[in-house]
């Protein structure tokens, strides 16, 4: 946050609602979408292959939380949510600290709760597909759906990546906003 005539200063998530200036998903309408229902369908702890290692700028074979998290938008799987986070920036961070959150609370303010890890910046490239065989699967929908998706490169304090995600989303109800 830009304060003129003081300076920059770093924002916390904590205590502030549903803030997330990175919430990329608006339906078609133009509608920013905050209100929907997540299931956590994984979280596991593995070793980072070549291209998670390579976005993560870390070791391949490094120990990665891997999560994925579906979202349902009035009551229809819309979204596929994939991360992966290096476990050395996030030891205490568990299942029920993504599962159990709080209503309207983001998942950066549960990253600074668990770990202290506060996001900074991402960097996003935008790309268009059909789901896969996997994804269609997850998300309950039609083989070869159109979908939207982001691949998000999230940054600390002090410009270390700790997040990679990659975000889905079915093209026919839902858009991706950049500003």
């Amino acid at each position: 946050t830009t304060r003129f005539g003081s300076g920059i200063f770093v924002k916390s998530y904590s205590n502030q609602g549903f803030w997330n200036k990175y919430q990329r998903f608006q339906r078609l309408d133009g509608t920013i979408i905050t209100a929907y229902r997540i299931k956590l369908l994984t979280f596991e702890h593995e070793k980072a292959e070549e291209n998670i290692a390579h976005e993560l700028n870390i070791a391949c074979g490094a120990s990665v939380i891997h999560w994925i998290r579906l979202f349902y938008v009035d009551n229809l799987p819309t979204g596929l949510d994939e991360c992966w986070l290096p476990e050395e920036l996030f030891p205490n961070l568990k299942y029920e600290d993504i599962e159990n959150r709080g209503k309207g609370e983001s998942l950066y303010s549960t990253y600074e709760k668990t770990d202290g890890v506060l996001i900074t910046a991402a960097s996003e490239r935008v790309r268009g597909g059909l789901l896969t065989p996997v994804q269609a699967n997850l998300m309950h929908l039609p083989m070869g759906t159109p979908v939207i998706q982001f691949l998000r490169r999230s940054r600390m304090v002090g410009g270390h990546v700790c997040e990679f995600r990659i975000g889905t989303c079915d093209a026919r109800r839902c858009q991706i906003c950049i500003e």
